[in-house]
């Protein structure tokens, strides 16, 4: 329908007005098509975007632990997480813990495995990032009361068991880790599948510092600390 109405448009304009080239003004009118044609489309792609947002559900809350504090998390796999916390909940103390959670998208539960201990006596500026689909690094600070310092290891995880194994402490940082400014005092990126770099700033001076890791079989291999920032 709209083709005849349009070429009986451009027939009479052919006999009222011979100046005007009737092939640029079909091709104009195309174009005009086309382009409306294109935004119908992108306020469609908008509006079911925009549905799709609306319709996200959050499950219920589970309790994993009775006291936790400094909670921090990561991926394992598709349906695996590792929760690191500290316990009880203080901001001096305490014992640190991991524990398995196995989530069940469907129904939007998580299942937690047994809590196993990382690190006992003081513990603090905390962080997880996993690696790899079975090991992630654990870095924070640890006082025996007298000396701190910044210490790293690697959890490996037996998904089918629910199972943490800990590794051996490798010391990073011989002095405390700034924390004033920050609740995620020592950053952990990944670089491979074994590797990995970590950040931080020296508490005594400010400076930002970044050693780079690589983990071999269930111990961790440092580079010595490079200064990236200086106060």
């Amino acid at each position: 329908m709209f083709t005849l109405q349009f070429e009986a448009l451009t027939s009479n304009l052919r006999m009222s007005t011979p100046f005007i080239n009737l092939d640029q003004l079909r091709h104009c009118a195309r174009g005009a098509m086309l382009v409306a044609f294109s935004l119908m489309l992108t306020q469609l792609c908008v509006e079911s975007g925009v549905m799709a947002q609306r319709s996200m559900s959050i499950g219920a809350s589970q309790e994993f632990a009775s006291s936790a504090g400094f909670v921090r998390s990561d991926r394992v796999d598709d349906s695996h997480i590792v929760v690191l916390y500290k316990t009880p909940s203080t901001s001096t103390a305490s014992d640190l813990y991991a524990r398995v959670g196995e989530v069940d998208t469907s129904d939007q539960s998580i299942t937690s495995g047994e809590a196993k201990l990382v690190e006992s006596e003081l513990n603090t500026r905390t962080n997880i990032k996993s690696i790899n689909e079975t090991q992630l690094v654990v870095a924070h600070q640890w006082s025996d009361g007298e000396g701190v310092t910044g210490v790293a290891r690697v959890l490996t995880i037996d998904v089918d068991q629910d199972t943490i194994t800990v590794g051996d402490t490798t010391v990073f940082h011989n002095a405390s880790i700034d924390a004033a400014f920050t609740h995620n005092p020592i950053s952990i990126a990944k670089l491979t599948d074994e590797s990995f770099a970590m950040c931080f700033a020296d508490d005594a001076t400010d400076n930002g510092k970044v050693v780079i890791g690589n983990i071999s079989g269930s111990t961790l291999i440092l580079t010595n600390t490079k200064s990236m920032v200086t106060r």
